[in-house]
């Protein structure tokens, strides 16, 4: 069997390749990512809102940090996984991460449309040299029969590490970015840890809404629905239709207060122990106002 960057080709796959590269793919998240939904003033405004609400103070008294939010005309706040705000023509809220597959029958539910919904698949390689960013890059510069008018391919390399590869445009009703989770995460992931999304807007996305009124889309619905698009593109999508969700390796999710606990660990204890050797402990005490 043929195969490209480690990848089976679409002639040689059917829907998914079959190789056994895919195998290496230890998928640990199949799930939506990222919701933005709006309620008009004469529908669901209201009920959207303190939906919304309710959730933002969760993720406040949680340890997020609760913050003033402004976007496209709207004013409100934002705290861990949720924004929410008011304006003219009536209320947003927007869940990302695991608040958006976990919230998103009932934003479906309380909202009058779905403005962007983004699916996500993240998968952990053992593989040394498995980089998808790069396969892709290859894959899309290197067809002499891929049409003039197909989407355009963005790559971007980081000098510290890290990569990201962008399919479409960001206006467009589909957008796909491929890239290195692990440090995207700042190692909250481990070494090998990559994230397929695809992000809908449009008709895409109102489509979604419709759908998700009726039913929630399974760890394997969503896995399709990656895939689907990564092969309409012509690109391999590296995993198996049936493959299983290692759940228990997605990291623990953090909080910002745990976040800033680990910075203060990391960045100030080292300052505090010189100052303490310096000038004492109580010294220190003070300067901190604690």
């Amino acid at each position: 069997m043929a195969s490209f960057g480690g990848f089976a080709t679409g002639a040689e796959r059917g829907n998914v390749p079959s190789n056994d590269s895919t195998s290496d793919l230890d998928v640990i998240e199949a799930r939506c990512d990222w919701i933005t939904a709006t309620g008009k003033k004469t529908g669901q405004a209201a009920n959207l809102f303190d939906f919304a609400h309710s959730q933002l103070d969760a993720e406040t008294n949680a340890g997020g940090k609760l913050e003033s939010w402004h976007f496209q005309g709207y004013s409100g706040f934002q705290s861990g996984n949720w924004r929410v705000g008011w304006g003219r023509e009536g209320s947003i809220a927007i869940a990302s991460q695991e608040q958006a597959a976990i919230a998103a029958r009932t934003l479906a539910d309380l909202s009058d449309h779905f403005s962007r919904i983004d699916y996500c698949v993240t998968g952990i390689s053992n593989l040394p040299n498995f980089n998808p960013v790069s396969d892709f890059w290859r894959r899309i510069k290197l067809d002499p029969e891929r049409p003039k008018n197909a989407p355009e391919a963005t790559i971007i390399l980081k000098s510290r590490g890290g990569e990201t590869f962008y399919l479409g445009e960001r206006t467009a009703a589909y957008y796909t970015r491929v890239y290195n989770k692990h440090f995207e995460s700042d190692g909250e992931y481990p070494p090998g840890t990559w994230r397929f999304e695809v992000e809908l807007k449009r008709h895409a996305s109102e489509f979604e809404h419709t759908r998700l009124k009726e039913r929630l889309p399974t760890e394997q619905d969503v896995l399709g629905k990656v895939a689907t698009e990564l092969i309409r593109q012509g690109l391999p999508a590296p995993w198996k239709s049936d493959a299983p969700i290692h759940r228990a390796r997605t990291p623990v999710r953090k909080h910002t207060a745990d976040k800033v606990l680990t910075w203060l660990e990391r960045a100030v204890s080292p300052s505090i122990e010189f100052a303490s050797a310096a000038r004492g402990r109580k010294r220190v005490i003070q300067a901190l106002k604690l």
